[in-house]
C-alpha cells in the first residue's frame, strides 16, 4: 500500500474531509488529493508528523523502516546544523535535504546510491560552514 492509499484509510478513518485535513495540516485541499491519488507524496517530514498527528496514527504508518531510517537521519543533520550554525544552519540544512529529496523524486538511483549522496553532501555542508566560520 502506498503513502497515499494510507493517508487516505487514515483519513476516513478519522472521519474526515479532505478538506478538513488539509486544514488541519495547512496545507491545501488540493495537495490532500494529490497524496491520496498517489500523484505526490509529502516531501518534508514535518508533513508527514503533522499528518500522523491529524489522522491519529503514528509516523511509522506512512513510512518503510527504511524510510524512518532517513527521515532520523535527517533531523540529526539539521539538529547538528542548527547547534553549530543556528537558525540559518538550520534553514540551510532543511532547504538542502528537500531540495535534493526533490531531485531524486523520480527514484533514477538505488537507495544505497541515494544514501550515499546523502552522506557525501552532508560532509560538504559541513565542511563548508567550517570554512566560512574560520575566515
Amino acid at each position: 500500500m502506498e503513502i497515499g492509499d494510507k493517508i487516505k484509510k487514515a483519513r476516513k478513518n478519522a472521519g474526515l474531509t479532505q478538506k478538513e485535513l488539509a486544514e488541519k495540516v495547512n496545507v491545501t485541499a488540493r495537495c490532500i488529493q494529490y497524496y491520496e491519488g498517489n500523484i505526490r507524496k509529502p516531501q518534508s517530514t514535518e508533513i508527514i508528523i503533522k499528518l500522523a498527528a491529524a489522522l491519529n496514527e503514528d509516523v511509522s504508518y506512512f513510512l518503510s523502516e527504511q524510510e524512518l531510517s532517513i527521515m532520523r537521519e535527517n533531523e540529526m543533520f539539521i539538529g547538528e546544523a542548527e547547534s553549530k550554525f543556528g537558525k540559518t544552519g538550520k534553514a540551510q540544512a532543511n532547504y538542502l535535504i528537500e531540495s535534493a529529496q526533490a531531485l531524486f523524486a523520480g527514484g533514477e538511483l538505488a537507495e544505497e546510491d541515494k544514501e550515499a549522496f546523502f552522506r557525501a553532501i552532508t560532509e560538504l555542508y559541513f565542511d563548508s560552514k567550517k570554512n566560512v566560520v574560520k575566515k
